[in-house]
């Protein structure tokens, strides 16, 4: 069978706000449209589950025996599509995406908002693969560019084992930075987890997942002038921080050291002021966007309390 997973179009994934918050740590779980018995999939993500109307297997289970982290970690199975169902390219899969897919026009839209130049995407895992099979954890950071109407990919990355594992085990993948985007920040993550292999799949495998994570930060290159661009005071911060830039921008991003996102913040004006008193005590990183999402301004400020 044809497997790309990319080109996925069949309406077979569960109906989740792309804009909902995604559960990374796979604690919290929602169920799934027009099922029954209490199937659920992890918030912010979708599966192969809403087939289980039609009578197909469960693909994602909800695993709380032993996980790496927290009260849960989830599990994907690789099922067979019932004959009765027409899923063009598919006829088996335990696939577990970011994203939503509009059943109306049957088209997935996989991602959620996403503005860090992560470095790392550090996962653990387990495997019970049948009969030769291998897994595989997609990353994709994209940005839409208006001008073309088309998602540009500015990074990517993909890990793959086919290498049976009963213990969890810590896995790591470094992200690819497309140099044609030096500048750019994405707007959006995808991340695509396979329990089998997308040429070769095999009914019974089994990958369990647990506590994504993302991490480090890929600098961009320099613009001319970055360092002059913006304005921010006070420093250290204790109760706020306002930032000014000198060139037209839209938002500020802030991230904590380790490169996760704390928060995006729309300016007014070319100007924002941004709450840390629930911040905790040390540095953090701010990147300036303009309009194009490109980096005009960035540096570290620290908060105090």
């Amino acid at each position: 069978m044809k497997k790309i997973l990319l080109t996925i179009t069949a309406a077979v994934l569960t109906t989740l706000s792309v804009n909902a918050q995604v559960d990374y740590g796979f604690e919290t779980w929602a169920d799934v449209p027009f099922t029954t018995g209490g199937i659920q999939d992890p918030t912010g993500w979708a599966s192969f589950n809403i087939v289980t109307a039609a009578g197909m297997q469960r693909t994602v289970f909800k695993e709380t025996t032993s996980p790496f982290a927290g009260v849960a970690s989830a599990k994907i199975v690789t099922q067979a599509i019932p004959s009765g169902v027409s899923v063009p390219g598919y006829d088996t899969v335990g696939i577990l995406a970011i994203g939503k897919v509009d059943i109306l026009t049957k088209k997935i839209q996989l991602g959620t908002p996403y503005t860090s130049r992560s470095a790392k995407i550090s996962f653990s895992t387990k495997y019970e693969p049948a009969s030769l099979d291998t897994a595989s954890v997609v990353v994709l950071l994209t940005k839409f560019n208006s001008t073309t109407q088309k998602v540009e990919t500015i990074a990517n990355g993909t890990w793959i084992s086919s290498a049976t594992a009963t213990v969890w085990a810590a896995q790591e993948i470094t992200l690819a930075y497309d140099p044609n985007f030096a500048n750019v920040a994405p707007d959006s993550i995808k991340i695509i987890v396979s329990s089998s292999s997308l040429y070769r799949p095999k009914v019974g495998s089994a990958l369990y997942i647990d506590d994504i994570k993302m991490s480090g930060w890929v600098s961009t290159d320099d613009l001319e002038g970055i360092k002059n661009n913006v304005t921010v005071y006070p420093t250290p911060a204790k109760a706020n921080i306002s930032f000014t830039s000198s060139v037209n921008a839209k938002a500020v991003e802030i991230l904590d050291v380790a490169g996760r996102s704390v928060g995006v913040f729309q300016m007014i004006n070319n100007k924002v002021t941004v709450e840390t008193q629930k911040y905790q005590s040390g540095m953090y990183i701010y990147n300036v966007l303009n309009e194009q999402n490109q980096v005009v301004g960035r540096g570290k400020f620290e908060v105090v309390k």
